[in-house]
């Protein structure tokens, strides 16, 4: 992987308070884009993902999405290199209706984007969102 971070490491640890305080001590943290190459050349990106990105496929608490979103407003409206944002991921990985407010609230039209596979946000949440109950309350 290249460009790891003290944020990103804690955020793909789950260690959600060092999280907290690695983007309070160094914000800029939250706009490195973490890459992975399938070979040793790295000639071949298998992923780049931002820390929200990554944060949102683990749920993660509202206020460290509030803190990555602060330290990088634009966040929740970058698309990775998969055609996904971090609300595909949010919805997808059983994120709290709390986080996903917050990245709606930060960029609504991510509603509306597709992945590659023709896939909204919302039918990642349909798919392996949470209960039908807490879907209706959102």
């Amino acid at each position: 992987d290249r460009d790891i971070t003290a944020l990103y490491s804690s955020i793909t640890s789950e260690d959600w308070d060092a999280a907290l305080d690695a983007v309070g001590s160094t914000p800029a943290e939250a706009r490195t884009w973490v890459v992975r190459y399938e070979d040793a050349r790295k000639t071949t990106v298998q992923w780049r993902f931002l820390p929200l990105h990554s944060a949102c496929a683990r749920q993660p608490p509202g206020d460290l999405v509030k803190a990555l979103l602060k330290a990088h407003p634009d966040g929740a409206a970058c698309e990775d290199d998969q055609g996904m944002w971090p609300l595909h991921y949010a919805c997808g990985n059983q994120a709290s209706s709390d986080v996903i407010g917050l990245l709606l609230k930060s960029y609504p039209e991510a509603a509306k984007m597709p992945d590659p596979n023709g896939m909204l946000p919302l039918h990642y949440l349909a798919k392996w969102g949470p209960s039908e109950a807490k879907i209706v309350d959102m």
